[in-house]
């Protein structure tokens, strides 16, 4: 049984077992500060899909802890960026100070065999925000992978 699930817990490809392959990974290990209505990426990565079929492509984000800073709270939104089109892929919305550990999934339309660059990026719709890192929280991380 697969692990991979959306942002409500849903399990992404099917309740089948299933198999993925890792195409890309990329971390960051020191915090990252973002201004409120500022959007700051925090990777970009150029996958090379192998295959002679177009594939889909499941985009992993995991930030040990995202801290909204203001006393007021905040929203933010994770995207990513791919052949011209803007997925959002989460939202995180609270009303007051509030900070917790993120995991998004979502899936790419279907992309053919080459390379192909894409952005995730965080947005803050309102109040500042810090993707925590480091010694204390561990490393942001990125995983896209591939249905086998």
């Amino acid at each position: 049984m697969s692990d991979l699930v959306d942002y409500l817990g849903r399990p992404v490809l099917g309740t089948a077992s299933i198999g993925v392959h890792t195409i890309t990974t990329a971390t960051l290990t020191t915090p990252v500060d973002i201004a409120a209505g500022a959007t700051v990426a925090l990777f970009d990565v150029t996958p090379n899909i192998a295959g002679p079929d177009p594939t889909d492509l499941l985009v992993e984000l995991s930030l040990p802890a995202l801290e909204l800073t203001a006393t007021g709270g905040g929203e933010a939104v994770f995207e990513f960026a791919a052949g011209g089109d803007v997925y959002a892929f989460g939202h995180v919305l609270a009303d007051r100070r509030f900070m917790w550990p993120v995991r998004v999934l979502r899936i790419a339309d279907a992309v053919t065999p080459g390379p192909h660059p894409f952005t995730v990026s965080v947005r803050s719709v309102t109040g500042p925000l810090t993707c925590h890192a480091g010694a204390d929280y561990g490393e942001i991380r990125l995983r896209v992978l591939t249905p086998d």
